[in-house]
């Protein structure tokens, strides 16, 4: 057993809660869950509910020198699975302090590695705009609720940012390439996500499109993150860049083959439009790491390493888009513009291949043409789809 784990379980064991208060924290569990029913109310009331409840949540926490520990023991001591309900709650609920306070921060002790702490805080970061996707698909995002997202979000991005830094500074570019770029991935799937949203959900628009601004930027910062370890990880000589290449191109096609999988979980879920779109990308993904292994078979494993890197970010950002469209029953598409290089490094000559498969995909818009305040764009089924700019 790891030395850190087994040194963490002979803490807890040590971790006692008189019966005092046991009893109190159970009163006051179960005096916030008989109030749960109450506190999913519409718009700024969701916040005005935490508001009312607050002491009741915060007496769990009372004590101020507990450890962490100690109050995830006492929740499931005294709740028998508040902790599970937790984690569905969104901010302005009773239980949202559970989730992000005791839950998400137990799972942070849990991971023992450096690559597993700051996977785990990317992931915190998603379950942030989650919770504003799935506020904004209700229509209940007021402009109070969007700066405690918006402070939440930045926040957890900030801790983010930390783990890719600790990673240059122990010369570690291939981890710190890594996470920016499962970073960089989630930030842009999210940042289209809420776009669509902002469409079909008009009495959010303003607060959705604020957050999703700030997203973008965020995502640029961790594209120059990624950009900036893979020019590092290039420059390397010898067996380390490629083992890094080698690894990549594995754990590409491993997502690849879990994409196509989901994909075809997915299919009826997302009809045959969107399946094609899903399909597509996952192609664009596929072609990818084939130009990749001609980089690596010439031991070009610097720009092998890069491109599986991109090929492994748009085989991702299907899966995420899907999970997106089906859980918020929005209408977002899965290709067309998103098919576009995120890297400022994008080449000329992937420009006019872009070019050349808008023309074969029946684009009738040139560049620079409007056609008169109306983007015309023909989609991969044959469907027109009409956008009017005014």
């Amino acid at each position: 057993m790891d030395k850190n784990l087994e040194k963490f379980i002979n803490n807890a064991k040590n971790i006692l809660l008189s019966k005092e208060e046991k009893d109190s924290m159970r009163a006051n569990l179960e005096s916030s869950m008989r109030g749960i029913s109450a506190v999913r109310e519409p718009g700024a009331s969701r916040l005005l509910s935490l508001e009312a409840s607050k002491q009741s949540i915060l007496n769990i926490f009372k004590l101020k020198t507990m450890p962490i520990l100690a109050i995830l023991i006492a929740l499931t001591l005294t709740g028998g699975g508040v902790s599970a309900a937790a984690e569905n709650a969104l901010p302005g609920d009773i239980l949202y302090p559970v989730k992000v306070k005791a839950n998400e921060e137990i799972r942070s002790l849990i991971a023992l590695s450096q690559a597993s702490k700051a996977e785990w805080e990317v992931r915190r970061t998603e379950r942030r705009l989650e919770e504003a996707e799935k506020l904004a698909a209700q229509g209940e995002i007021s402009a109070e609720a969007r700066v405690q997202i918006e402070e939440n979000f930045s926040a957890q991005a900030e801790r983010v940012n930390a783990r890719i830094a600790k990673f240059k500074e122990n010369s570690d570019q291939e981890g710190a390439a890594d996470i920016s770029s499962r970073f960089e991935t989630s930030l842009n799937a999210h940042a289209k996500i809420l776009e669509r949203l902002a469409v079909e959900k008009i009495k959010v628009k303003t607060e959705v499109n604020a957050l999703e601004i700030k997203v973008r930027n965020e995502a640029k910062v961790a594209m120059k993150h990624r950009e900036e370890a893979e020019e590092k990880l290039s420059g390397e000589k010898g067996e380390r860049v490629q083992t890094a290449a080698e690894g990549k191109l594995k754990a590409t096609e491993n997502k690849i083959e879990e994409v196509k999988k989901f994909i075809e979980r997915m299919k009826e879920k997302l009809g045959a439009t969107a399946t094609t779109e899903a399909e597509a990308k996952v192609k664009i993904a596929e072609d990818l790491v084939a130009e990749g292994k001609v980089k690596l078979e010439a031991k070009s494993y610097g720009e092998a390493f890069a491109l599986f890197q991109r090929a492994h970010r748009t085989a991702e950002e299907a899966k995420l888009l899907i999970e997106g469209r089906t859980k918020l029953d929005i209408q977002l598409r899965l290709n067309g513009k998103e098919d576009r290089p995120t890297s400022t490094k994008a080449s000329d000559d992937e420009m006019r291949e872009e070019k050349k498969n808008d023309n074969e995909r029946g684009r009738t818009k040139t560049d620079g043409e409007e056609n008169d305040g109306e983007a015309i764009d023909l989609d991969i089924d044959g469907e027109v789809e009409i956008e009017v700019e005014l």
